[in-house]
């Protein structure tokens, strides 16, 4: 398809009241590599929306805060707190949902931390541009790493509602994005 044609495609829907599968399998098909990066962010940031739209969140939405960051990196755009919440919050509870039912002991959990904190985490950390991290980023990091051998920690884990604050803190970071 015309690259020009798709840019005006992908304009319409972040402007006009679409229904959101049609919009999900638009954003998902159509190649926006050519549009500016206030279009890519837009167009992110819309992908996200939609991601949280049903009350879930999946690891994917910490790929798009990576990319939105490095857009805005490249822009000279800051890193807004309410991003580096958000973003915390979505690694908290990608690793958090995998907590219940295996204590910290095995499994999805430990995969889940190795592939978040251990991997992607600690890479961007010993990046030049770690524009997502925070110091809330590094205590979670520190709790999650221990609820796997201190049954306090992973009940004091447990006890939160990381779902909840994840989307609240996403929706937040949407609407101030």
């Amino acid at each position: 398809m015309d690259e020009d044609i798709s840019r005006w495609i992908l304009e319409f829907i972040t402007r006009e009241p679409v229904g959101e599968s049609l919009v999900s399998r638009l954003i998902s098909i159509l190649p926006f590599s050519n549009c500016d990066p206030g279009m890519k962010k837009t167009l992110l940031l819309r992908k996200i929306q939609l991601e949280i739209s049903d009350g879930s969140i999946s690891e994917n939405i910490l790929e798009l805060l990576e990319i939105i960051e490095e857009l805005d990196h490249k822009e000279d755009v800051s890193v807004l707190d309410s991003m580096k919440d958000a973003y915390c919050a979505v690694a908290v509870e990608s690793t958090v949902k995998f907590l219940v039912g295996s204590d910290g002991k095995g499994g999805k959990y430990v995969n889940a931390v190795k592939r978040i904190w251990r991997g992607k985490i600690h890479k961007m950390e010993k990046s030049a541009t770690a524009g997502l991290i925070s110091d809330q980023l590094r205590r979670w990091r520190d709790d999650i790493e221990a609820a796997a051998w201190d049954a306090r920690v992973c009940q004091n884990i447990l006890a939160k509602n990381t779902r909840n604050d994840a989307l609240r803190l996403v929706r937040a970071y949407a609407a101030e994005a």
